[in-house]
């Protein structure tokens, strides 16, 4: 059982304004934790797919958690949510030193990590499409990148 708990703590006023919140994912059999280099140009750092076929390829039905942290002093991280398949599509976004970011799976069984795409503004139809691969690239300099990833693979 892979317990995460999320607390922020601050004083604003003379109040406590933080909070603490707690998820708990059962029937977790497998973690991968590592840290890696980033350097100035794109590498993958995880591929998703049908089936997994090694460390760098996941089953993407086995994913449960991903969160992915910034270990670098000063330098971002760009971060790149990836479709490259049929439809290309990718989400980026930049991870400031000392940041940390989770990947939002489904709570069901059997699903598995996906985004949402659409040329259009708060399109509430727009379709979800499976992650195939997260990228990183530093921006000025090379960074460690803590990678920890939760997989059941009984499901």
């Amino acid at each position: 059982t892979l317990t995460v708990s999320l607390k922020e703590t601050l004083t604003l006023n003379g109040r406590e304004q933080g909070s603490t919140n707690v998820k708990t994912i059962s029937d977790i059999t497998q973690v991968l934790k590592t840290i890696i280099e980033c350097p100035t140009s794109e590498i993958n750092i995880v591929t998703f797919a049908s089936a997994a076929t090694g460390i760098s390829t996941l089953d993407q039905d086995d994913v449960e958690y991903v969160r992915l942290t910034n270990l670098d002093a000063t330098n971002y991280i760009t971060i790149g949510i990836e479709k490259e398949s049929s439809t290309a599509s990718i989400a980026a976004f930049r991870l400031d030193a000392g940041r940390s970011f989770i990947l939002a799976t489904s709570n069901a069984s059997a699903e598995h990590p996906q985004f949402f795409t659409s040329d259009a503004a708060h399109d509430s139809s727009a379709t979800q499409i499976d992650i195939e691969t997260i990228t990183a690239l530093a921006n000025t300099g090379t960074c460690k990148l803590e990678v920890f990833i939760a997989l059941n693979t009984t499901t």
